[in-house]
């Protein structure tokens, strides 16, 4: 009986473990939100002066609700901006933070978990990010965190003209 419940605990530790990865605790986001950074040549791969990048950023180890926090991001994106993604405009990216080239990320926008980053881009320089911490919150009622997603990239969008 013992066993079983060592087992079970050590079950859950893991899974809690691997839904909630990562590597640091945030500090304060305000601080890098009006940084601006060159990006490196590998992501800024088109010739969009200014643009919006919504990532989806992950680890090796993925539960339900981070593959559902994918899911429904990507489908707002795509059915409520597609003359954006059209445009490229707005570029939706998914990343695994866990995989060399991709570890800056985990320093550049302070992640903690799995998580959706939108990035503003002018004249090829990234000059805002924003962390979209409130999916977390709303991943149990779609419409909310659907408003949320398209509310966000909307507001990072008009920043591009």
């Amino acid at each position: 009986m013992n066993r079983i419940n060592v087992t079970i605990l050590l079950i859950v530790f893991v899974f809690s473990v691997g839904c909630k990865t990562n590597i640091k605790q945030p500090t304060n986001q305000n601080n890098n939100k009006n940084r601006q950074t060159t990006l490196p040549s590998k992501i800024n791969n088109q010739n969009i002066n200014n643009h919006v990048n919504a990532y989806y950023f992950h680890g090796n180890v993925r539960c339900r609700s981070c593959h559902l926090i994918e899911t429904m991001t990507k489908d707002v994106i795509q059915n409520s901006f597609k003359n954006n993604l059209v445009s490229k405009t707005l570029k939706f990216k998914v990343v695994n933070i866990e995989e060399a080239e991709n570890k800056h990320f985990i320093k550049d926008y302070e992640l903690y978990s799995k998580a959706i980053v939108l990035t503003l881009i002018k004249d090829n320089k990234e000059v805002r990010h924003k962390n979209l911490e409130k999916v977390w919150s709303y991943l149990g009622n779609e419409n909310k965190f659907k408003n949320y997603i398209e509310s966000e990239v909307q507001t990072f969008l008009k920043e591009t003209k």
